[in-house]
């Protein structure tokens, strides 16, 4: 069926608006931006028009097809949702009007997700300049049946969408649940027992500010743990940056295997977060945003203590102390030092902590298990969308 389809320019269906507005210093506009990887138009901020510096901009209107004039090799495309309706763009992108007498906005939104669209928009323009231009997008084609067909081919395509984004849904409801299981096993069996509340600082052996370097010594040298590589109680260490050190200052901010990192700035909802540093990590250093705590290891287990730093119980601690200033929060070594701290024998938290890993390699599991089962679904939509503008759905 595909075969008897005919192929057209998108200069056929498609109008390119080169209109202009001049923007107005009093009114608050939206600014949208498109997703790599053909994921969608979402807004970028909202801005006052007195903070804007470039004073013509470009009006998006709902079906709108917006290129990104750099992005587009990459897929910075896609079609303008209605909760963008009037949101503004730069010269940087180009805006096309759809003819919906031919071609359904629908059918365009699913077509520019295809392999068949990418290989023909990152052969458009100069292999040496990444960026295209508006004759490029209008010299592209695609394959346009009758308005019925594109019909049932959204409606067939858009059914077997909704099955996958429900799959997705539930496998991140799973991992959800797990994330909540674990924060309740440790408010259950560390804070809602009866074991001895002493403030943490009593168990802190040394706290000592990250480093701070300016860029130019970025690049080289060794890892630098910022606050970015600290998650869910983790160090991730494969995308630090590097950090050109001397000797004294590695010897100074080296981090050692039990040591943990503690965010003392940050948002309000990630301020007060931490990770372990593991045996077996590189040499590495942290940056000034956080802080490197050593505990007195002969009264807690530092895996111990990192859980109870990212448990719901300190969160509401953090939140009720930190400082907020020019939309950062902040924390120091006192509100550090005042923590309430479940102190139970190493024993205990011994085996407080056995059980506690069991649920998190539980977790790492579901999400490991996500990141491979993603790039098959990613593969099963490419497989749907070549197989319906084959005519073969």
């Amino acid at each position: 069926m595909g075969r008897e389809w005919q192929l057209v320019k998108l200069g056929e269906v498609l109008e390119h608006r080169k209109g202009f507005i001049t923007i107005d210093d009093l009114t608050t506009y939206k600014r949208c931006t498109a997703k790599l990887h053909a994921k969608g138009i979402v807004l970028r901020d909202e801005i006052e028009g007195s903070r804007l510096k470039t004073k013509k901009q470009q009006v998006c209107r709902t079906g709108d097809f917006l290129v990104a004039e750099i992005d587009a090799k990459v897929g910075g495309f896609g079609i303008i949702p209605p909760e963008l309706e009037r949101a503004i763009v730069s010269s940087h992108y180009f805006l096309f009007e759809i003819d919906e007498e031919m071609l359904k906005r629908n059918y365009l939104d699913y077509f520019i997700k295809t392999h068949d669209f990418q290989k023909q928009i990152s052969a458009r323009g100069s292999t040496n300049y990444a960026a295209i231009r508006p004759k490029h997008v209008l010299d592209l084609e695609i394959p346009l049946p009758p308005l019925d067909e594109q019909k049932r081919i959204v409606k067939r395509v858009g059914s077997l969408m909704t099955r996958i984004e429900e799959a997705r849904r539930m496998r991140a409801v799973a991992i959800k649940e797990m994330a909540r299981l674990l924060g309740k096993s440790i408010e259950k069996y560390c804070f809602k027992k009866a074991y001895p509340i002493v403030d943490f600082g009593d168990l802190i052996e040394d706290a000592k500010n990250g480093i701070y370097k300016p860029t130019i010594f970025l690049g080289r040298g060794v890892p630098c743990i910022r606050m970015f590589n600290i998650h869910n109680g983790k160090i991730n260490l494969s995308d630090c940056v590097l950090l050109d050190v001397t000797k004294e200052e590695l010897n100074k901010y080296e981090c050692n295997p039990g040591d943990i990192i503690f965010n003392r700035v940050n948002s309000r909802e990630l301020v007060g977060k931490a990770g372990l540093v593991h045996t077996g990590s590189p040499k590495c250093v942290f940056e000034s945003k956080n802080i490197r705590l050593r505990v007195d290891l002969k009264r807690t287990i530092p895996k111990y203590a990192n859980y109870i730093i990212n448990s719901y119980n300190s969160k509401d601690y953090f939140s009720d102390v930190l400082k907020q200033q020019c939309g950062q929060a902040t924390l120091n070594r006192t509100h550090l030092d005042k923590m309430p701290f479940p102190l139970p024998l190493i024993e205990t938290q011994q085996s407080i902590v056995t059980y506690l890993d069991s649920l998190q390699s539980k977790m790492d599991e579901l999400k490991k298990l996500q990141v491979e089962t993603e790039k098959e679904i990613e593969e099963l939509i490419s497989s749907i969308l070549d197989r319906a503008f084959k005519g073969e759905l």
